[in-house]
């Protein structure tokens, strides 16, 4: 009933207050959320392996700052309210990213868990043998050296 009497400006009396060097700066925080899941991830798949509750944990802590970060974007940039309402194609893109963000961070949690469950320990296992390997290899080139002289 109260949309019969609140109408809503048009589009270009709400856009109005995004500036086209917001529009950017918004484009570029977007950018820096999906760039931000991607490093995360693979800092920890790369990381010395520890526990799997060490891995859960740093997870867990990146993603609630990730998620304050994407709560205030939509504060500052208005996807929810400003897409497809006339802005032009570029913001529409940016916000359909914004969108489908939650929805990569989601499979890149699911990834994590499968990694720990499933490739973690392996990836160990073969660190460990480069490691005694590379160790070996250590010990046997002064010898080598030696007999070249």
């Amino acid at each position: 009933m109260n949309d019969l009497f609140l109408r809503r400006p048009p589009a270009a009396a709400r856009a109005a207050a995004l500036s086209p060097a917001d529009i950017l700066a918004c484009n570029r925080e977007v950018r820096g959320l999906l760039e931000g899941l991607v490093i995360e991830a693979s800092r920890l798949a790369q990381a010395p392996l520890g526990s799997d509750e060490a891995l859960g944990a740093s997870w867990d802590e990146f993603e609630g700052r990730w998620d304050e970060a994407w709560n205030g974007l939509e504060t500052r940039c208005r996807f929810s309210e400003l897409a497809d309402q006339g802005l032009g194609t570029a913001y529409d893109r940016t916000a359909w990213v914004y969108r489908s963000l939650p929805r990569a961070r989601l499979q890149y949690k699911e990834w994590m868990a499968r990694f720990s469950r499933d490739l973690r320990i392996e990836i160990a296992e073969m660190r460990r043998a480069l490691d005694k390997s590379q160790a070996d290899l250590g010990n046997q080139a002064p010898a080598k050296d030696m007999h070249n002289e």
